[in-house]
């Protein structure tokens, strides 16, 4: 299966499991649908600073995480829009250390 279709369902995917009381959920309502295609990068960002069990603590999680992923989405990028991926990142690694419900 090529690349693209594995993204086209990752993301359909994310978008019917999410729910408000998950993390996937908090992270879809974070990000503003006026950032275009950017923002299904974002929603990834945030979800993986959620999820990943690697992370051992919320300054990890918020500068060594977040930055890193949000530097190597492309279009967070090319659409300067990488203050709105930290901030929305930074989201999901308080969800994951339990300090915003």
């Amino acid at each position: 299966m090529d690349d693209s279709l594995n993204l086209f369902k990752e993301y359909f995917r994310d978008i019917y499991t999410a729910t408000s009381g998950t993390c996937a959920g908090a992270c879809d309502e974070a990000t503003p649908a006026r950032l275009g295609p950017a923002a299904y990068e974002i929603r990834r960002c945030c979800k993986s600073a959620c999820s990943d069990t690697s992370i051992k603590s919320l300054a990890d999680c918020d500068t060594s995480v977040c930055e890193v992923k949000c530097r190597n989405e492309v279009l967070v990028n090319e659409l300067n829009k990488m203050k709105e991926c930290l901030e929305i990142c930074e989201l999901g690694c308080r969800r994951r250390f339990q300090l915003q419900k």
